[in-house]
């Protein structure tokens, strides 16, 4: 393998170490979302205190709006992590990288491509109903 390989190689695995990092903090801030929402669930449950009930659905919604949005960045992510190994092997010659493209969950990969299929579907009955006005 010729300098100029290594030097392109090495600047993509830079790159690739940069999206698997943010790919692993957006893992624990989604991890986070949910915490605070078994806490709001928890909350609302114990029914100790008077419950303001449209700031409560409000909250949720938020949260799970983010929840998802953040699930929506990870597959951006992770087809970019899965381009650049396709890019470092190529340079390579060899399977040198294959953990996003061969090894992703098949789990995220189905609830993902489910979540942008609900929020495509929502966003189609929206536009229709403007549409209808």
């Amino acid at each position: 393998m010729n300098e100029e390989a290594k030097r392109r190689i090495e600047v993509l695995l830079k790159e690739y170490d940069t999206c698997r990092e943010e790919i692993l903090g957006r893992i624990g801030k989604r991890f986070n979302i949910l915490t605070l929402l078994g806490g709001l669930v928890g909350i609302v449950g114990a029914k100790k205190t008077d419950v303001n009930w449209p700031v409560v659905w409000i909250a949720i919604a938020i949260l799970l709006v983010v929840w998802t949005w953040m699930g929506l960045l990870l597959d951006q992510l992770s087809k970019n992590v899965q381009d650049l190994e396709g890019r470092i092997n190529e340079i390579a010659g060899e399977k040198l990288l294959r953990w996003e493209s061969e090894r992703a969950s098949p789990l995220f990969k189905r609830t993902t491509s489910w979540l942008i299929g609900m929020w495509k579907g929502f966003h189609e009955v929206v536009d229709r109903g403007k549409r209808k006005e």
